[in-house]
């Protein structure tokens, strides 16, 4: 683990992470990828403590509700083996939860749809897209039977 004030790493990090992983000799497919599995993941030797810099999901959750908005869980399933972890977590503390985004399977969306259902939780879906745009799989999500058919929906995008 880094022991360093992660305000002070993180950028470094991300400025020589191409150098410090060849040094390394780990591999991450992408930058996105270490930050999830190396920085974020206290079993790496790349771990860095965002604790007292970064505010936790309990406190930007209040600050949110403080200023008369919604909270969500954006995006659960770019956490990966971390997601039903995270979910379980803040469903108690969110408002809702983004069921349809690029990295939820239609499958995946349907069971997120569902939780939040089941839990009385708002749902929502990727406004904050930032992929290449592809018209014939953007909001091409259906969930049968839930009043909601996502492709119709978002036709006029």
């Amino acid at each position: 683990m880094i022991k360093a004030h992660a305000s002070k790493v993180m950028p470094y990090i991300f400025e020589n992470y191409g150098d410090i992983l060849r040094k390394s000799g780990e591999t991450f497919s992408s930058s996105l990828e270490f930050y999830r599995k190396g920085l974020c993941n206290k079993l790496s030797k790349f771990y860095v403590s965002t604790q007292g810099i970064v505010a936790s999901c309990e406190e930007a959750v209040d600050a949110i509700h403080k200023c008369g908005g919604k909270a969500f869980l954006a995006h659960p399933i770019e956490y990966g083996d971390f997601a039903e972890e995270i979910i379980t977590h803040c469903e108690k503390l969110v408002d809702g939860i983004e069921c349809f985004h690029g990295s939820a399977s239609p499958i995946e969306a349907e069971k997120l749809n569902d939780r939040c259902l089941r839990k009385g939780l708002l749902v929502s879906g990727g406004s904050d897209y930032h992929g290449k745009l592809d018209r014939e799989n953007l909001a091409a999500v259906e969930i049968v039977g839930k009043g909601l058919n996502w492709a119709q929906t978002c036709k006029g995008i």
